[in-house]
């Protein structure tokens, strides 16, 4: 085994000249209007994306499945994100106590949204993911349908040869829609290209962690959502001209040391809503780092170099960076993950964000209370709903949370 590693410079330094210089002052605006423009209207840029370049696309559930495999074999990996509209056709195939990201995903999919999509790709994640599969199948199929079963007790001695036999499955299932193998060769290329996404999505966290107030979160999760739905190569350059041109942008927060520094977790499957982005910025607090699935939970952890490319793709998820809810995960727990990540970002508080019915983050919210109580970090955990989240209510309680935070 041939195994190598590196990391992005995890202080924000080390970018040559060509990389810190912009000629154009908006560049940033620009980037960042692109990414939201994107983010906003999904289905009509992935439709525009198909009709330019005529190629296949292939949608991943959340989490962890390796778009790196559908990226080498020439098709664009995107992962669906949950819909504004309410959920009306999926009423009538799964429960209302399902979360939104459910109901959403399949009342899109049913409604015939989604249909510039080729395949789409399922993972084993919760019990409210085991449903997606076979409803979309029956009413509203697809040319490529796939199901992966990973493993969720990570620390299990048959967990990678388990998880391996499932990567080369699915690679093989892919060839097969594709009508071509894919070699070694390619698959470490696409790897080295998400790789090298990772490190510039690390860089520019860097940078906001030590430059608060200079991307808003409603521009942060923007960023990360962009990157699930654009080809990997595209996002990166942005990336590559946003970073330096962030430095001659100014602040859209202003001072940020009259704001309370926060750390934002949860939204496992889905955005946080933006009025609760927006909400949290109005009243005076500014997003310094996030355990969000729309951040940097998508990106954090590389994949290795190993031989047989496979094999690294199985690696890194039994050694993920963010602890998972739905896993089994005895190396970390999500509590002491995230004491980490507030004592590193300087950040006073911490915001939960938990979706409405998300049993596993409801059965971790204690165990993670366990870490946060005796190190004295308040934290607000919040609850949304797909449809009816209220931001009167959120404002209330965020109000007097950040009047505690600031009163300590």
């Amino acid at each position: 085994m041939n195994k190598t590693s590196h990391s992005a410079d995890r202080d924000g330094k080390g970018m040559n000249q060509s990389e810190t210089k912009t000629k154009d002052d908006g560049k940033a605006e620009d980037i960042l209007n692109r990414f939201q423009k994107l983010a906003t209207e999904p289905y009509e840029g992935l439709r525009e994306w198909k009709s330019k370049h005529k190629k296949k696309i292939i949608a991943a559930m959340p989490m962890q499945i390796p778009e790196e495999i559908i990226h080498a074999a020439g098709a664009l990996p995107i992962v669906i994100p949950e819909s504004a509209e309410p959920v009306t056709v999926a009423s009538k195939h799964i429960q209302n106590f399902f979360c939104g990201y459910a109901r959403s995903v399949i009342d899109v999919a049913l409604k015939g949204k989604l249909d510039c999509l080729d395949g789409m790709v399922f993972q084993d994640t919760c019990h409210t993911m085991r449903p997606f599969f076979d409803i979309i199948k029956a009413n509203h199929p697809f040319p490529y349908m796939q199901r992966i079963f990973m493993p969720l007790a990570l620390a299990k001695p048959q967990a990678k040869t388990f998880l391996l036999g499932e990567l080369k499955r699915f690679k093989t299932s892919v060839e097969s829609f594709m009508g071509h193998e894919l070699s070694n060769k390619a698959l470490q290329k696409s790897i080295d290209i998400y790789n090298e996404n990772r490190e510039w999505m690390i860089r520019l966290y860097d940078f906001r962690r030590l430059n608060p107030g200079s991307l808003t979160a409603k521009e942060m999760v923007a960023i990360n959502m962009a990157a699930m739905l654009m080809p990997k190569e595209e996002h990166t350059e942005e990336l590559k001209m946003l970073v330096p041109a962030l430095g001659k942008r100014k602040p859209p927060l202003g001072n940020a040391d009259q704001r309370v520094r926060l750390v934002m977790t949860g939204s496992l499957c889905e955005a946080p809503p933006q009025g609760l982005l927006d909400l949290t910025e109005e009243l005076g607090a500014v997003v310094v780092d996030d355990d969000l699935y729309t951040g940097s939970r998508y990106f954090l952890t590389r994949v290795d170099t190993f031989e047989d490319p496979v094999e690294g793709l199985a690696d890194a998820y039994l050694r993920m960076v963010s602890p998972c809810p739905t896993r089994i995960y005895p190396r970390l727990e999500l509590g002491q993950y995230l004491v980490r990540m507030v004592e590193k970002a300087e950040a006073k508080g911490l915001i939960i964000v938990m979706v409405k019915f998300c049993e596993a983050h409801d059965y971790t919210y204690p165990h993670m209370r366990r870490h946060l109580d005796p190190r004295g970090i308040p934290y607000l955990m919040i609850k949304t709903e797909h449809e009816t989240t209220s931001m009167e209510q959120m404002k209330t309680r965020l109000q007097a949370f950040l009047e505690i935070v600031r009163g300590r």
